[in-house]
């Protein structure tokens, strides 16, 4: 095995893994220990020897004795089955001049149950009938993008040696190849790919057949992927209208369903492009459809209650959210195996919802959670591992924590890496969050640095309208802000903006965020007029985005106080920074630290109103959350406040007020 594979092996103990073919191996330990250490000679390669004890009860793992039809009888050869199943149950490194590794496994039926649910999961599927298909397919569910890729083009360039590249069943190598593509973020390969299997489909069959349908769902999604919404969604409803068809024909249920994945996909567009109401529409359809054919709990049926559970969520609707999220948690916890990573998505919801309420250990129980369920499914290179670490170190980057948070990120990274390639938008997403760190740290020249490597990332195999080459930009934005660099600032916010305005047809969260930073720009260039008339917009695509309580709101009131306070208009920035702090109090627990910008900002407007007594309880407070998220007295942010006590403590002694109590 090259490095890789035995590193893989090494960090599986305990865990199950199977063949992809039949397994030649002998009884003879000094053959197989020879054939380890030949292999090995001139190559890069590892010598392993893999020592197996095998029970003949075994139901679905089945081996036997060949060497009396060998070519060379005196290997004693024993050929295990397609597919079979071992538990690694003991890893020996032996050293010296030969050295190898000896990996002890133990037959296995265990992992027989998992392969005969995928098999009936996958007969819900257009292709889940073909065996080729279903193989390769499982290596893309298993996270084997590029060995799934290798897989069909071996297929395909079998057809096209038979002269059958052309045929019907090619349609479903190039439709899957063009899934594994997509998958490595090689997404003008997967459509490319994908269009291929269309055309041979439409060539073979009808435009309406549900296979041409099939496909075009396909299509559809990777263009969502690619931020081409209305060019998926046109693909989806032509999908929708072949199924549609079917439906009143022949096999009812299956196109009933078939429509049901179709109003699913629709959803998942409108949710992206911020249409909550008319996404909510399209799954609640779904789920209707689902729970009138399916069995009331469905795997399928949790992937709509999920998907309305990320509505809430987008929303503002935590409650609502968690509701959702828990009743497909409950369903995957009862249909599927306790390691399935459908379960692990389930707790990163549950987990990202108690992030936004500043429910920071909470949220890292769930995501640990998730995180376990993840690396014993997939194991450890997995991108979904990856996703839990960015998760984990989103919690980490929230609660000040930048050196764990940095930590997690930089694992994210190297899987993402290790898994797809340092240029892909997964990478590029974590040197975002890396990013981050170093704005939140006040690092705004290695920010930048980050933020460059990021965009190149996305942007390469992205359309420039793609909604994460916008959220990048922001953050080039922000960091300017920091900089006080006004002019680019705004340079880069305005090309956010205008990416949004044409993905987003009515209102989004990203839209708000936009508003409110382009308010910020023209508080600090002191053009009070332009600046309200943001956040006055900002605060009106609130109400269509969220409920009346949302954070986003506060963060809105908040920056209207600074322009206010930035004007010297005290009264009226008191007045905002009150409204925003009674509105962040109602869903945050009260140590959270945005709680300590909005008290020292209130702090600072009492000052200058002279209202000494109710400053100094402000800023009180402020130290006191600061205190009880850990932060050390040399810390920039409880510094400045310990500063601001003092300087108030001697503007109170001159105007004879006593300090009040802490």
């Amino acid at each position: 095995m090259n490095k890789r594979e035995h590193d893989q092996i090494v960090s599986n103990k305990n865990k199950l893994i199977s063949t992809n073919g039949f397994i030649s191996t002998t009884l003879a330990r000094e053959v197989a220990l020879d054939f380890a250490l030949r292999a090995a000679q001139h190559s890069e390669l590892v010598p392993i020897l893999f020592e197996i004890t095998a029970s003949p009860d075994l139901k679905r793992t089945t081996f036997a004795d060949i060497s009396a039809f060998s070519a060379f009888p005196d290997e004693k050869e024993v050929l295990f089955n397609l597919g079979s199943a071992f538990k690694i149950t003991d890893i020996e490194e032996h050293s010296g001049f030969n050295s190898y590794t000896v990996v002890r496994m133990l037959a296995t039926d265990e992992g027989y149950a998992s392969v005969e649910q995928y098999m009936e999961l996958s007969k819900n599927d257009l292709e889940g009938d073909d065996k080729k298909v279903m193989f390769g397919r499982l290596l893309i569910d298993m996270g084997q993008y590029k060995e799934s890729k290798d897989y069909f083009d071996e297929c395909i360039e079998y057809m096209k040696n038979t002269g059958r590249d052309d045929a019907l069943e090619c349609a479903s190598f190039y439709h899957n190849q063009g899934r594994a593509h997509a998958c490595m973020g090689e997404f003008d390969q997967a459509v490319t790919l994908t269009k291929r299997a269309l055309e041979i489909r439409q060539k073979h069959l009808n435009l309406d057949d549900p296979l041409c349908a099939h496909t075009l769902n396909s299509v559809g999604v990777m263009e969502g992927e690619m931020g081409r919404y209305t060019d998926a969604k046109g693909k989806f409803k032509e999908a929708f209208d072949a199924f549609e068809k079917q439906s009143t024909s022949g096999s009812k249920d299956i196109a009933n369903l078939q429509i049901a994945v179709t109003n699913s996909n629709i959803g998942w567009v409108d949710y992206l492009q911020g249409n909550y109401n008319e996404s909510e529409e399209h799954q609640k359809e779904a789920l209707k459809i689902r729970e009138r054919l399916l069995v009331k709990e469905h795997p399928l049926i949790a992937d709509n209650l999920n998907a309305l559970g990320a509505l809430h969520h987008a929303r503002g609707e935590y409650q609502k959210a968690t509701k959702s999220y828990n009743d497909a948690l409950a369903i995957r916890h009862k249909t599927l195996p306790s390691h399935h990573p459908a379960i692990a998505n389930s707790y990163q919801a549950l987990g990202s919802v108690e992030l936004e309420n500043g429910n920071y250990e909470q949220a890292l129980t769930y995501y640990k959670k998730a995180l376990n369920i993840f690396v014993e499914a997939l194991g450890t290179a997995h991108l979904l591992v990856a996703s839990s670490y960015k998760a984990i170190g989103s919690v980490y980057l929230e609660k000040g924590d930048y050196k764990t948070a940095h930590e997690c990120f930089t694992r994210a990274l190297n899987i993402s890496i290790k898994s797809l390639s340092p240029q892909h938008p997964v990478a590029g997403e974590c040197y975002h969050c890396i990013g981050m760190i170093h704005e939140r740290q006040g690092s705004y020249d290695e920010a930048i640095k980050q933020y460059t490597i990021a965009l190149h990332c996305i942007q390469t195999p992205l359309p420039i309208e793609h909604p994460s080459i916008a959220k990048v930009l922001s953050s080039f934005a922000n960091t300017y802000i920091l900089m006080k660099d006004l002019h680019q600032a705004e340079v880069f916010l305005t090309r956010a903006h205008d990416i949004q305005k044409k993905i987003y047809i009515h209102h989004h969260p990203d839209l708000v965020l936009t508003l409110n930073n382009l308010g910020v720009i023209y508080t600090y260039k002191d053009d009070q007029v332009k600046a309200k008339q943001y956040f006055e917009d900002a605060l009106s695509m609130c109400k269509q985005c969220f409920p009346t309580d949302h954070p986003a709101k506060a963060r809105t009131l908040f920056n209207i106080g600074e322009m206010y306070a930035r004007a010297t208009d005290y009264s009226n920035a008191h007045e905002n920074y009150l409204n925003a702090l009674a509105l962040r109090e109602k869903v945050l627990p009260s140590k959270d630290l945005s709680l300590a910008d909005i008290h020292s900002q209130i702090a600072y407007v009492c000052l200058m109103q002279k209202m000494y007594v109710e400053a100094y309880q402000h800023w009180a407070k402020s130290r006191s959350i600061y205190s009880n998220n850990n932060y050390l007295e040399n810390h920039p942010d409880l510094k400045r406040v310990n500063d601001n006590l003092t300087i108030l403590d001697r503007v109170m002694k001159k105007h004879h007020h006593k300090l009040p109590p802490i």
